[in-house]
């Protein structure tokens, strides 16, 4: 209803002052082509702080305007249309402020290849949200949304950064939360941001979403799910040279919490979890009788005979050599019985 009432008021100043004009309604916005024999930027400017001073006085809705130098020929319309679309999106950045009033010429925006910037921020976003730290997120989300602020970035290039960085969390997380029909989709997001009018709608909407992947995965941290993906990684690497850090990389999480998360679960570090392991396993080879310790010892991950054998006493209590009299007893004794 106020904004009907502000429409007509910007009708009634335009027609007192014997202009001719066409307007069409743009989501939120109104166009104006206006027609005069006489017409200046001045004289633009002048009939719109009338109408913006208005609509503050009697609805105290803010009135932003953004025109264009007057022209002379029709045929220039399109290239001053399409050109007058694209700085309207200085109101992406302006916010909420009474009488903002802004000639075109006036409006310049930046440009910057999203992927390189994405890949400035992307890594610490990434951490910040699998180690749950909320203060580093909001500051750095805050840090983003300055840079685009102060440069004047062209708006759907702000929107395809966040997207894509919401890509990046997608990617890290994404697996974790699979299974779960209530957790928002990369394509509802992109949608979302893409309809968003203002720069902090949009730094909201991302900070909002990392943040609820943040909260959904320390519930999963607090579960079985991210200890039972680190013993499978375990388990198809335990023959290479892994560590808690490899972990913590496929896993997407810091190693720091890692470390205590998988001590708390099983009792034992991963070093420990992943040694006895390479035990077993070499244990099962020697049961073979096919293997010497130096095939072994490669087969099972570990770096050299030495480590191996070091390792096999301090978890079995005995030597590789005791361990196999050990076999070969046994073995006697079926053969007796």
């Amino acid at each position: 209803m106020k904004h009907n009432a502000v429409l007509n008021i910007v009708c009634d100043q335009l027609q007192e002052k014997g202009l001719e004009y066409l307007y069409n309604h743009l989501r939120d916005n109104y166009l104006f082509l206006i027609s005069a024999r006489e017409m200046t930027a001045y004289r633009i400017q002048k009939i719109f702080e009338l109408v913006s001073n208005a609509a503050r006085q009697y609805f105290d809705l803010p009135l932003q305007i953004i025109y264009t130098d007057p022209f002379d020929e029709l045929r220039e319309r399109p290239e001053i249309y399409n050109d007058f679309i694209e700085k309207t999106g200085i109101l992406f950045y302006s916010g909420p402020q009474h009488g903002l009033i802004q000639n075109t010429k006036e409006i310049n925006f930046k440009d910057v290849n999203v992927f390189i910037l994405k890949e400035q921020y992307s890594p610490s976003v990434i951490e910040y949200i699998g180690q749950g730290d909320f203060a580093a997120l909001k500051e750095l989300t805050y840090e983003i949304g300055h840079y685009f602020k102060d440069n004047k970035i062209k708006p759907m290039t702000v929107k395809i950064f966040y997207s894509t960085l919401a890509g990046d969390i997608f990617t890290s997380y994404g697996q974790l939360f699979e299974d779960n029909d209530d957790f928002l989709k990369y394509e509802d997001f992109h949608s979302g941001i893409v309809n968003l009018d203002r720069l902090e709608k949009v730094g909201k909407a991302f900070f909002d979403f990392a943040v609820k992947v943040m909260d959904e995965l320390r519930q999963v941290k607090n579960g079985e799910l991210i200890i039972n993906k680190a013993i499978k990684y375990i388990e198809n690497n335990f023959n290479r040279n892994i560590s808690l850090e490899d972990i913590a990389s496929a896993l997407k999480i810091s190693k720091h919490y890692l470390c205590n998360l998988f001590k708390e679960k099983t009792g034992e570090t991963t070093s420990a979890y992943i040694n006895k392991l390479r035990v077993e396993k070499a244990k099962k080879l020697l049961l073979m009788g096919d293997y010497g310790i130096k095939e072994i010892f490669e087969e099972v991950g570990f770096t050299n005979q030495y480590y191996l054998s070091k390792v096999f006493k301090k978890i079995t209590g005995m030597t590789i050599s005791e361990y196999k009299q050990q076999i070969n007893s046994a073995e006697g004794k079926n053969i007796v019985s």
